[in-house]
């Protein structure tokens, strides 16, 4: 009688491990981790930029530049942020719609993560505000600052935006 059940508790287990692998098999073949499928790529009009005298009297600077995913799938902005304080970001598509501006991490800035997709091409503008007046009346002379985006292209994965000039008082009259 205990022989009996063994071979019926193996028969089980058997018939049990069969049924799984049938169904395991007849699961959708996955999709490789490591391959990026469906990711668009983007591309910058200017990554360095140089304003030249930024006057403190005239108030904040703005620069605007395009970004255009060129591609034929989306691409998602997982990241901006910004080196200094006193320069913010934000994406504006070409519908209107605004992501939210974006700062220096931990310093009034908010989180960097963000999720704005720019979608097949799409071309949209960075708009980048540099206030002159933020380190205070005295903060004058040279500045390089940064805004840096991530994506989720991995191998597009971050981009770093420079900018260059020289904090002035006043305008220099010619």
């Amino acid at each position: 009688m205990k022989k009996n059940q063994t071979g019926t508790i193996l028969l089980g287990i058997a018939a049990g491990a069969l049924v799984f692998l049938g169904l395991k098999t007849t699961q959708a073949p996955s999709v490789p981790e490591n391959k990026p499928e469906g990711i668009g790529t983007i591309e910058f009009s200017e990554t360095n930029w140089e304003l030249g005298e930024i006057s403190m009297s005239e108030g904040i600077n703005t620069k605007e530049i395009t970004l255009t995913n060129s591609s034929e799938n989306p691409i998602r902005i997982t990241r901006m942020e910004t080196s200094c304080m006193c320069t913010n970001a934000q994406i504006v598509h070409a519908n209107g719609k605004k992501s939210s501006l974006k700062g220096m991490v931990g310093h009034g800035g908010g989180v960097a993560s963000m999720s704005e997709i720019i979608e097949p091409n799409e071309t949209a503008t960075l708009r980048i505000n540099f206030d002159p007046n933020a380190h205070g009346p005295s903060a004058t002379g040279p500045i390089t600052r940064e805004v840096i985006i991530g994506t989720n292209n991995p191998k597009q994965s971050e981009f770093n935006l420079t900018f260059t000039g020289t904090v002035v008082k006043e305008p220099q009259q010619n």
